[in-house]
Formats: C-alpha cells, sequence, structure tokens
C-alpha cells in the first residue's frame, strides 16, 4: 500500500483545462491568421501589412511553401489587381521599381487567382537559377506578377497539335501597359488549361500563353522567341513557309536561311557578312567546303557546312516542310531545339545582349 507522502501530487483538474483552453485559442489564432496570409499572400502585402519593400528573409510568417530564395526581393506595389516586382539573386543591385531605369523592360506575370500565385512564385525561384536571368536582368527586364479572376479568361486549343490561344476579358487583356508606350510591352498569360505553349508579336506587344503547369524550361524557350531566336526543329509548314521565306517580321540571331547548299566564293562572301554571329567566325572559308563542281557562269561553288567544333554553319531542321536550307551557328543541340536540354550556348547569350546594345 502507497503512503501519502509517496503519491504523486497531481495539478487540479482545472488547472490542466485552463492550460488546454490556452493552447488552444492560441493554436485558433494562428490558424486563423495563417489562413488569411495564404487565402492572397500577395494582397496582404499591397494593403500595407508589409513593409513596401521587404526582403523575402523577413518574411517570418510565409514559410517556404513559397520557395523564394533568402536574398531575393519583392517590391510590394499597392495596386488592384496586385502586381509583386521580382528581381532575381544575383550579384547586381536590387531593382527598386518598374519605372526606374533599372527596369527597362517589365514583364507582367498574370496568373489565376489562388493556385496561380503560389506558381508563379516556385516559377520565379527557378527561373532566377536559369541561364537567361542574368543577361536578361542585365539589359533591363523584371518581372511583374498579376493575379485575374479565373472566370475572365478565354481559351480554345488551335492548330492540330493543340496549341493554346488565350485571353483576358477586360482591362487585364489589353495589350502594351507600359508607362511609355514607344516601348515594347511583355505579357506571360498562365492558365489552367494544357496546351502547347505559344508567343506572339504584334508591334510592340510581345506576348506568350502558357500553361500552368509548364516548366521553367519552357518558359526560357518561348522568352528565346522574344529575344530574337528562332526554333531549331523543323517549323509546321505553314510556319516555314512564312519564316524561310523571308517573311517573318522579327529578328532571327540564331538561325540563317539559303535557298542551296552550295554557293559561289562571292555568295559565300556576302552570306558571311550578313551572319548574326559573324565576329565569332574569323574567315568565310570557314563557312563551307570547297568542291570540284560550278554554276553557269562557270565559278566553283562551296558546299555549306562547318567542321563540327567550329563556329559556323551547321545544318538544322527549321525549314525541313520548306524549299529552303537552315542553320545555326553551332553544332550543339540547344534549348531552341529541345526546350527540356536547358543548353543555353554563351554565344547565344552574347548575341542577345548585343541586339540589346544598340
Amino acid at each position: 500500500m502507497m503512503h501519502s507522502s509517496e503519491r504523486q501530487h497531481k495539478p487540479p483538474y482545472w488547472s490542466n483545462s485552463l492550460q488546454r483552453m490556452v493552447q488552444l485559442g492560441i493554436l485558433l489564432i494562428a490558424l486563423v491568421s495563417c489562413q488569411q496570409v495564404f487565402a492572397n499572400p500577395l494582397s496582404y502585402r499591397s494593403e500595407g501589412k508589409y513593409p513596401e519593400a521587404v526582403s523575402t528573409a523577413q518574411l517570418t510568417t510565409l514559410p517556404d511553401l513559397l520557395a523564394m530564395p533568402p536574398n531575393g526581393w519583392l517590391i510590394a506595389v499597392p495596386v488592384r489587381p496586385t502586381r509583386v516586382e521580382f528581381s532575381p539573386q544575383l550579384p547586381v543591385p536590387v531593382m527598386q521599381s518598374p519605372s526606374t531605369t533599372a527596369c527597362r523592360y517589365p514583364i507582367q506575370l498574370q496568373v489565376p487567382e489562388g493556385s496561380g500565385e503560389l506558381k508563379a512564385y516556385q516559377l520565379l525561384h527557378q527561373w532566377q537559377h536559369h541561364p537567361l536571368a542574368k543577361p536578361m536582368y542585365e539589359i533591363g527586364f523584371c518581372w511583374q506578377l498579376q493575379t485575374y479572376p479565373r472566370a475572365v479568361t478565354e481559351c480554345q486549343l488551335v492548330t492540330p497539335r493543340g496549341r493554346l490561344q488565350c485571353h483576358l476579358q477586360g482591362p487585364l487583356g489589353g495589350g502594351n501597359s507600359h508607362a511609355d508606350a514607344n516601348q515594347p510591352g511583355y505579357r506571360v498569360l498562365m492558365v489552367e488549361q494544357s496546351g502547347i505553349a505559344s508567343a506572339a508579336q504584334r508591334q510592340q506587344d510581345f506576348s506568350m500563353v502558357l500553361s500552368l503547369a509548364a516548366p521553367v524550361e519552357l518558359l526560357a524557350h518561348e522568352v528565346g522567341h522574344w529575344l530574337g531566336l528562332a526554333d531549331e526543329y523543323a517549323m509546321s509548314a505553314p510556319l516555314a513557309a512564312a519564316f524561310c521565306r523571308g517573311d517573318y517580321q522579327h529578328p532571327s540571331l540564331n538561325i540563317v536561311v539559303t535557298d542551296s547548299r552550295q554557293l559561289s566564293a562571292e555568295q559565300l562572301q556576302q552570306l558571311w557578312q550578313t551572319l548574326p554571329w559573324r565576329t565569332a567566325v574569323k574567315d568565310w572559308r570557314l563557312l563551307a567546303q570547297p568542291t570540284s563542281l560550278t554554276n553557269s557562269q562557270g565559278e566553283l561553288l562551296w558546299e555549306l557546312g562547318s567542321a563540327p567544333e567550329q563556329v559556323g554553319l551547321h545544318a538544322v531542321d527549321t525549314c525541313r516542310h520548306s524549299d529552303y536550307f537552315a542553320w545555326r551557328p553551332l553544332a550543339e543541340i540547344t534549348a531552341m531545339q529541345y526546350f527540356d536540354s536547358a543548353r543555353w550556348p554563351s554565344l547565344y547569350l552574347e548575341l542577345i545582349q548585343q541586339q540589346y546594345a544598340h
């Protein structure tokens, strides 16, 4: 038999109950607060509950679910629908505002409310580690996150391949919203529907439609079109007919087209002079191999094609569905041929930067 002195002294039942009630109350308050933040984390910032410019390292109420880097920055802009400026984690000054010279070319990333916001954060987090991020940042590109109600989007699949064609109703579906109408406007519309991504340009307006399920590599491939890079896989017959004939209204930094595989020395030198990557080719003779064939004027012909390790002319399938021949500067596979290869040669990045330097 246990003596009274050996019995364990337990606190009164009301004390345990009170402690449980306090713990439960704290838990409920925390859950409600988190629910309000996650229901619309971006508008929470735009309503002034966070400072105008906050480091994500300070957003302790938003856990790793947002997948943001510790040195990334969000610049909250108090407008409706909510916009948040994002600059990548790079060894360059932090971007302050789309109106400053640091951000000459804002890209509107339009996503559906709710699930689209989380996807946008994840996508931007992955983007900052992408090879395109640093050169684009140095050129003056930045991202603006903009949410839209699901009900205002209209989508349909066009072309036999199922290419997405979508637009937003109302003011969000407008074109160039840049402060300077003479500056190009860039817009990425992300939708919940599945389909093949598409990028387009109408005068100064650059637009893109992308599924929320699309990986960052596909986003980069489509952005590559905006920056002047053409597809290095076989284009569809209608597109190839226009592009390879020379009706393509956009610059092509990585593809040149000829109507023959064989050129005279004079024609080859003229082609060399017009190459977007001419400075990387020291001599026009590196573009082709001499043959014993002649043209109708009796001139010796050169067979187009460079050595595999040489920057020059390398056949690519872009114009396969046409009567023309397409050539790129490198023999290696690139992201413009297979987007999931994620291969962005330094030459391509240099060509992009040179284009915006002029």
